[in-house]
């Protein structure tokens, strides 16, 4: 029987003559389908291609696909035949019975979907060329050959919107109608979807150790956030001066956090780029932005004992801390106090500027020194200590058991006053809080270790700082600490080895196990000297060393 007769406008069955939605596309082995679309005042059925459905034979019942959907309709001439001449060889064909629903064979994006619409077109364009359905010889070993596959589709189809196999050195469309294909390789893919309305992950992580673990900000957060978000739509093209300068700063801070953050790769990388935004605005002596990118690279250089690099960033800050302290502006400006603050700090503590060749100590005598310094540039009253508050400090030498006491009651009040300044002025964090915590309990041990005669309340004290400081190690904030307070945890490691030494292992405070607090002491070392390569310069020669060979010859 011939299956174009199957659909009938006699066929007896009224839902399927007055029900158009009961006709599917039919589709023979020869992948040649098409649906009949009843009209009232239309005789000839119309057909479509399509890959999706089939039937079994004309008495079937034809069920309803979730894929059949309106496609790319063949009219009579189309393809250069007439659909009503279909060879018989059509009529002897089997047809697939199968309706499967799965996603892998029926969608549209699937390979053998794809496969499906070139066996269609080929067959199609064989019964137009050679009255047959059965491929051409040239067409059978198109389909048998092992060529290389192109990134792209080739000229035509991407002109024509075909699909494409991309096969080299023809597509197998290009060889069905004889024409050259040619693979363009000068295109331009799609740009990638940003969604320029949120701030990237990276970005965000970025922001909130910066902004909730540092002590100082020189931007606010919006005003970095809004640009980070003008940034993404420039796609690295920053015309403006400000944006310039923004930049800069940004990838300086972002060196910086992810150095504290134990991303070394990162930050290596984060740090070649704010060189490099930083050469395009170096000469900008009276910008705060360009001022902060060079204070966070010396901090950066120096982190990573790159002492010449860091040096050369200071002496620029030296520049900086000159025109900024001279300057007329009346308003206070708290991004100019950080600046002139920080670069002091690095003058006092770090850089020895009369012997350029060489870095100051990290002692405790020079941590005495360079505090009556930042207390003056702190802007806290000096009334509430005396005229001569300060005579000890600069004279560390005649700190002894006789005024030890007294001195470290002044040095409490000293370090109370300035952690309030930084908290109402830069505002408060875990990590300041953290510090100075540390470094009180620190400057306890170390003034209070000179008296000669120890008591009951006198040892109390020495082994709350010292515990202060181990739990301080334990709390997760600590990693971001900076590589300084390793001195004052240095005076923990040493009470505790000298327990030890004198043969005491627990201690009076809940039991305490000194091993383990010597353990967590080296630990603190070893987890900031792997962030800060300086860290092993200043501290591994003194205590540090002593644990590290204890524990080896246990």
């Amino acid at each position: 029987m011939n299956p174009f007769l199957v659909l009938d406008f006699h066929l007896s069955d009224e839902n399927l003559f007055f029900n158009p939605n009961n006709f599917q596309p039919v589709t023979f082995a020869n992948n040649c389908t098409f649906i009949p679309q009843l009209q009232p005042l239309q005789t000839q059925p119309q057909y479509i291609t399509s890959t999706t459905a089939s039937i079994t034979n004309h008495n079937t019942s034809i069920n309803q696909h979730p894929n059949n959907i309106q496609q790319q309709q063949l009219h009579h001439n189309k393809n250069g035949f007439n659909q009503q001449q279909i060879p018989s060889s059509f009529q002897n064909d089997s047809v697939s019975s199968s309706t499967s629903c799965d996603p892998a064979t029926t969608h549209g994006g699937s390979r053998s979907n794809h496969n499906s619409v070139t066996t269609n077109q080929t067959a199609l364009e064989n019964v137009a060329e050679n009255g047959t359905s059965q491929p051409s010889e040239e067409n059978a070993n198109c389909d048998n050959a092992d060529g290389t596959i192109a990134p792209i589709s080739c000229d035509a189809c991407r002109s024509n919107h075909r699909r494409c196999d991309r096969i080299r050195p023809s597509c197998q469309a290009c060889k069905i109608r004889g024409i050259p294909c040619n693979y363009s390789m000068n295109f331009k893919r799609r740009a990638k979807f940003i969604n320029n309305n949120r701030l990237k992950d990276e970005d965000v992580a970025i922001l909130d150790v910066y902004y909730t673990e540092s002590g100082y900000h020189m931007v606010s957060r919006t005003e970095l956030e809004q640009f980070l978000l003008e940034s993404y739509k420039c796609n690295g093209s920053y015309t403006t001066q400000d944006m310039k300068e923004m930049i800069a700063l940004y990838y300086s801070i972002k060196a910086t956090c992810e150095c504290q953050m134990g991303q070394i790769d990162k930050a290596e990388l984060s740090a070649k780029q704010a060189k490099e935004y930083l050469s395009k605005v170096f000469d900008c002596y009276t910008s705060m932005k360009v001022a902060g990118t060079y204070l966070n690279m010396c901090f950066y250089e120096l982190w990573f004992e790159r002492l010449h690099t860091a040096k050369f960033y200071f002496q620029t800050l030296l520049f900086f801390k000159e025109a900024l302290e001279n300057s007329k502006e009346e308003t206070k400006n708290s991004i100019r106090e950080h600046l002139i603050i920080t670069i002091t700090y690095l003058e006092e503590t770090i850089f020895n500027i009369q012997d350029k060749k060489n870095l100051h100590e990290r002692t405790f005598d020079r941590f005495l020194l360079t505090l009556p310094t930042l207390f003056s540039y702190l802007k806290t009253s000096d009334c509430m200590f005396g005229s001569d508050w300060d005579y000890y400090l600069k004279n560390p030498h005649l700190i002894d058991s006789t005024n030890c006491v007294q001195v470290n009651t002044l040095l409490q009040n000293l370090l109370r006053e300035c952690k309030r300044y930084e908290q109402n002025n830069f505002g408060g964090n875990p990590v300041l809080d953290l510090y100075y915590d540390v470094m009180e309990s620190g400057c306890t041990l170390a003034l209070l270790s000179k008296t000669k005669e120890m008591n009951s309340m006198m040892d109390y004290v020495l082994e709350r700082s010292a515990t202060t400081i181990v739990n301080s190690i334990n709390n997760p904030k600590f990693e971001s600490m900076p590589f300084e307070i390793l001195l004052h945890i240095s005076f923990a490691a040493e009470y505790h080895l000298k327990k030890v030494r004198e043969g005491i292992f627990m201690g009076s405070m809940n039991n305490c196990d000194y091993i383990e607090m010597l353990r967590t002491e080296l630990r603190a070392y070893q987890t900031l000297q792997s962030r800060y390569k300086i860290a092993k310069t200043y501290f591994y020669g003194g205590i540090f060393k002593k644990l590290d060979d204890y524990f080896n010859n246990q």
